[in-house]
């Protein structure tokens, strides 16, 4: 089969993206051992394998995994180790090997079974966005590959050609075997070697027995004595407490025994207060939860689901940039300057078309159409490097969206987007319909983001992983079919589940961590996809809009930060006369 380079059409934006159409149909021309890699695929650098967990205890973290062995079970030790309380993994799962630059599953006789692309396996070959299963119904985790970036926006961003398998992009830390600092091992003597030992010491080992019985001769004559003298001393206290017996009855003890059992009354009294306020504490917190969370779910209709694809236009045309095919449509290819066979591609033409698709989210803040999102939605190709690429090889061309659509729940109502205004200081920007009136709810803007405490309790809704978290809400026969029929692209997989009424955002909850002056950091979960969620408290208000998940500096280091832009900020973006409004 045709071998992708070192540059592979994959980027890791923390989003899901698809890969350029002809990388896809070059794998099917004819055996061979031919490197290639598009021009456009010299976009990307090194890769690396994780896997992303999508369900169970650790969904919405990701892994890294090691060049070499990595065992996964519940049991200590365990390179992926699970909860104790996800019975349906085994204690010696499954592990992933990597050799021959390729990563290998294998099941390890597990009572429920390993599951890729929900098939059952005893061992396989692991391909980039294969979907890992650990016992039907159990955890399951994408493997996917990775770049080392600290910090990215949680955009759904996918290339054409993605994967079949598709994972649902949602934070424990596995530990590794212990490890010695030195490479000295000690031996422990063996029986014969201390029989040895005793022969070769007779004398010695006989004054030392002597020494020792007469040692444990006067440690027993010692306590002996002390338990003598502890009886004694018990039968004097005894008489002691009699006498005292005989004279509690006089008025001073009875007025001393009263004054006691008033101190541990108040004692008392003062616990119980202390308990019920504790009671009531928690009580209203809990109804503070759950209140956010039914606000979120009355608000959820009000958040829509945002699908695009953009590409790229000569400079002052409208002339997009195709694929180059001959007269029976196939794809032409030729080599680049580092000799790889790369697609040829060029304006005009019937080819198909060098774009790009994704997901994000969106809310509703007026019935008009105005809708709240990232900046990094309104300009998805500042997160891809193939833009300045292009413009490096030579090619004078500028990005443009061909398609940017919102859907809103179920999916009945679906309008075209424009991008109205961008945000210069923080990654916001405000979007607007074509239809005068929407039928959804309206999500209310806080004006006192800055007086939420760290601790506060918030609600998250979205789309994390985009369209295709959206298809594991249907039946495994009636997914397959729809892949099958539409194929794998945002655009049309959203199309389809909208005509279906699939469409419905995700609610989580969580706390705010910490804030900054322009952000609001939270422990709610989300990942690509969910970019432009927002971020609702306990007074039914968006006081943030989600924007990234900032991964750990350290190299492994699964655990990372959700953030989210004040919602001060997205006031400053909205018209005058529209602030106006709102506030009223």
């Amino acid at each position: 089969m045709w071998e992708y380079g070192e540059a592979d059409a994959q980027v890791d934006t923390a989003a899901s993206t698809s890969y350029f159409p002809l990388l896809r149909l070059l794998s099917l021309f004819r055996p061979g051992t031919v490197r290639f890699s598009s021009s456009l695929s010299e976009w990307f650098d090194w890769m690396r394998a994780k896997l992303v967990f999508v369900s169970g205890s650790k969904s919405g973290t990701s892994i890294v995994l090691a060049l070499g062995h990595n065992s996964i079970g519940r049991k200590q030790n365990q390179r992926v180790m699970f909860s104790r309380d996800e019975i349906i993994v085994s204690a010696e799962h499954a592990d992933i090997t990597y050799s021959d630059g390729k990563y290998v599953l294998r099941d390890r006789n597990s009572r429920n079974g390993t599951f890729v692309n929900w098939e059952r396996i005893l061992q396989k070959t692991l391909e980039p966005g294969d979907i890992i299963e650990f016992g039907r119904g159990g955890p399951s985790a994408q493997f996917v590959l990775d770049t080392e970036a600290v910090m990215t926006p949680t955009l759904d961003l996918a290339e054409r050609g993605t994967p079949d398998a598709l994972g649902k992009l949602t934070t424990s830390q596995t530990k590794g075997p212990d490890s010695t600092t030195t490479g000295v091992r000690r031996r422990f003597p063996s029986t014969r070697d201390f029989v040895s030992l005793v022969q070769g010491n007779k004398r010695r080992v006989l004054i030392n027995t002597i020494g020792l019985v007469a040692l444990l001769a006067v440690v027993s004559a010692v306590a002996f004595w002390q338990v003598h003298q502890r009886r004694g001393l018990q039968d004097s206290l005894a008489e002691f407490a009699l006498t005292l017996d005989a004279e509690r009855g006089t008025r001073s003890v009875l007025e001393r025994n009263l004054s006691n059992i008033q101190v541990r009354y108040d004692s008392l009294l003062k616990a119980v207060e202390a308990s019920q306020r504790e009671r009531r504490a928690a009580e209203a917190a809990a109804t503070r939860n759950v209140s956010t969370r039914n606000v979120a779910a009355r608000l959820s209709g009000g958040v829509g689901l945002i699908v695009y694809s953009y590409g790229f236009t000569r400079s002052g045309t409208k002339e997009l940039l195709r694929y180059r095919t001959d007269a029976q449509n196939t794809p032409l290819t030729r080599f680049n300057s580092r000799g790889r066979i790369v697609p040829e591609v060029g304006f005009g033409g019937d080819g198909p078309l060098v774009q790009r698709q994704g997901s994000a989210t969106g809310f509703l803040v007026d019935s008009a159409g105005w809708v709240i999102t990232n900046r990094h939605v309104a300009q998805p190709w500042s997160q891809d490097d193939g833009l300045q690429d292009l413009r490096m090889q030579g090619w004078d061309v500028e990005p443009q969206f061909i398609t940017l659509q919102i859907y809103f729940p179920p999916g009945d109502q679906s309008y075209p987007l424009r991008v109205e205004a961008v945000s210069d200081r923080v990654d916001l920007a405000i979007m607007r319909t074509s239809s005068r009136k929407i039928n959804a709810p309206i999500l209310p803007l806080s004006t006192e983001d800055r007086l939420i405490p760290p601790g506060e309790h918030i609600a998250f809704i979205g789309y994390p992983t985009g369209v295709h978290n959206l298809l594991f809400r249907v039946a495994d026969d009636r997914r397959n079919e729809i892949l099958s029929r539409v194929g794998e692209e945002p655009v049309d997989l959203a199309r389809e589940l909208a005509r279906l009424g699939q469409i419905q955002p995700l609610v989580t909850s969580g706390d705010i961590s910490d804030t900054t002056d322009t952000e609001i950091i939270h422990t709610a979960a989300a990942t690509g996809g969910g970019s432009g969620g927002p971020l609702i408290a306990t007074s039914g208000r968006v006081v943030a809009i989600h924007y990234a998940a900032v991964r750990s500096p350290i190299r492994g280091d699964p655990f990372q930060t959700q953030r989210g832009v004040r919602a001060s900020f997205a006031w400053e973006l909205l018209p005058a006369w529209l602030r106006n409004k709102l506030r009223q």
